[in-house]
């Protein structure tokens, strides 16, 4: 059920159902791409709203589809290397 409920929140599943087989190799795929690139393995995400300039947006979507992750995950490390870079 938790793998269930993290692939419906990342938008893998769609609410309809899916076979457990193909629910357990998505979240075998999640948890060693997760692996690979050394992040945690967590549901602690929420969904939380901001209010943004819609370039800066933009341009942070662009960045991140660059760089091949999420908005989600390149703010994320935006943020954190801000944070780091104060200390």
């Amino acid at each position: 059920m938790f793998f269930a409920r993290l692939l419906y929140h990342e938008g893998v599943i769609d609410g309809r159902g899916v076979d457990l087989q193909v629910i357990l190799a998505l979240a075998l795929a999640i948890m060693k791409t997760a692996l690979q690139e050394k992040r945690p393995i967590t549901t602690e995400r929420k969904i939380t709203s901001i209010r943004i300039n819609q370039e800066v947006l933009h341009l942070a979507k662009v960045e991140a589809v660059k760089a091949k992750i999420t908005l989600g995950e390149w703010l994320e490390d935006a943020i954190r290397e801000k944070i780091e870079s104060k200390n």
